[in-house]
């Protein structure tokens, strides 16, 4: 069952792409490893996209090959460079948020810029989980490079069509800085692993802050 937190995600985002179920195993690996209502998040919607594929539940099983690849190189000052991360959020731009397990929300990874934001400051397991949910909106899984500040989801939807579970929309190049114009007419869809492969392979080590 979802709660009132999920209720204010999907009141900004409600469910349009349904997506693979959680299975037995999902439960069995992350019970007692991630908080109990994402888990109930997973039995009633499975790993599927909302707000027209705006942003998608992450199925940690399928993402391991590529968290442990993404991840390489990061040193989370009070966890480490051996944290466990698990992703359990992602936009259709690539955008992933990251828990680990006795720390809560503890990484985002935006892969368009080429950065990495450590959270420093731990919260409390449920408090983590609420403010990964209820406290975003539409705008906040959107890409808003320069020149776009509504962002570019509605604009690449219409030209690309939807994503499915294992696609993300990028940019040519796939980087993008602060300063860069992006040519939406170079918008494609991909798959999302392979995507991040090669822009692991380009850009090295993330930009890494500490929020």
């Amino acid at each position: 069952m979802t709660d009132d937190h999920f209720e204010l995600f999907l009141r900004d985002v409600p469910l349009t792409t349904a997506g693979p179920a959680c299975t037995q195993q999902h439960l069995d690996t992350y019970r007692g490893v991630l908080p109990n209502p994402l888990l109930s998040y997973w039995q009633e919607y499975g790993f599927s996209g909302f707000g027209d594929g705006i942003v998608w539940l992450t199925d940690p099983l399928e993402w391991q090959a590529t968290t442990t690849l993404i991840t390489a190189g990061i040193t989370h000052r009070p966890l480490g460079t051996d944290a466990t991360y698990i992703p359990i959020l992602r936009t259709a731009f690539g955008k992933i948020w990251f828990w680990t397990p006795g720390f809560g929300r503890s990484l985002t990874i935006t892969p368009a810029v080429g950065t990495a934001s450590c959270i420093i400051q731990s919260a409390p397991r449920d408090l983590s989980l609420q403010a990964t949910f209820a406290t975003g909106d539409r705008e906040r899984y959107d890409f808003d490079p320069k020149g776009f500040p509504g962002g570019l989801f509605e604009q690449v939807l219409t030209r690309c069509g939807p994503l499915t579970v294992d696609q993300v929309y990028h940019f040519t190049p796939s980087i993008v800085s602060d300063d860069d114009p992006v040519d939406i007419s170079t918008a494609q869809v991909a798959n999302i692993h392979e995507w991040l492969a090669a822009v692991k392979t380009e850009v090295g080590d993330w930009s890494t802050f500490y929020i």
